[in-house]
């Protein structure tokens, strides 16, 4: 059967190498976005895929797809104060950082896409009645090659 697309393949490789990677053990880890209130004071959630296809040589045999998926990494400290937002933005980039050396010792992402990297993690700080929050909205460029 023809490869459509590699992007489900990537969502459950990324979501498998989450869930066994050491740095994730107490890190609630969705390939969908879950309701606020399921959500732990640790998350990664991933959300959207945006592929785009075309033709990858002569004839009608193979297809280079490029995409991106998006993830959420979101972490909640119990408190209002300036230290438990330090503590939040502190721990939600060394969580990005676990999936960052994740895809820098295996960039096909256990053989699911040729390549796959972060390209981008912006950065939203917010109070909740929980306490301080701190969001990256990752971005993970992905690259594959579709053949029949």
């Amino acid at each position: 059967m023809a490869a459509t697309s590699r992007v489900p393949a990537l969502y459950t490789a990324l979501v498998d190498l989450c869930l066994a990677a050491p740095g994730y053990a107490d890190v609630q880890i969705y390939s969908a976005p879950i309701a606020l209130e399921q959500t732990a004071p640790e998350s990664i959630q991933f959300d959207d895929a945006t592929p785009t296809q075309a033709w990858g040589a002569l004839g009608n045999k193979a297809r280079d797809e490029e995409f991106d998926l998006g993830l959420t990494i979101s972490v909640v400290v119990p408190g209002g104060g300036e230290e438990e937002m330090t503590a939040a933005r502190d721990r939600v980039f060394a969580l990005l950082a676990v999936l960052e050396l994740l895809l820098r010792t295996d960039p096909s992402a256990g053989g699911s896409v040729r390549v796959a990297h972060v390209t981008s993690a912006p950065l939203t700080q917010i109070p909740t009645p929980q306490g301080r929050m701190a969001i990256l909205s990752v971005t993970v460029h992905a690259s594959a090659r579709l053949t029949i």
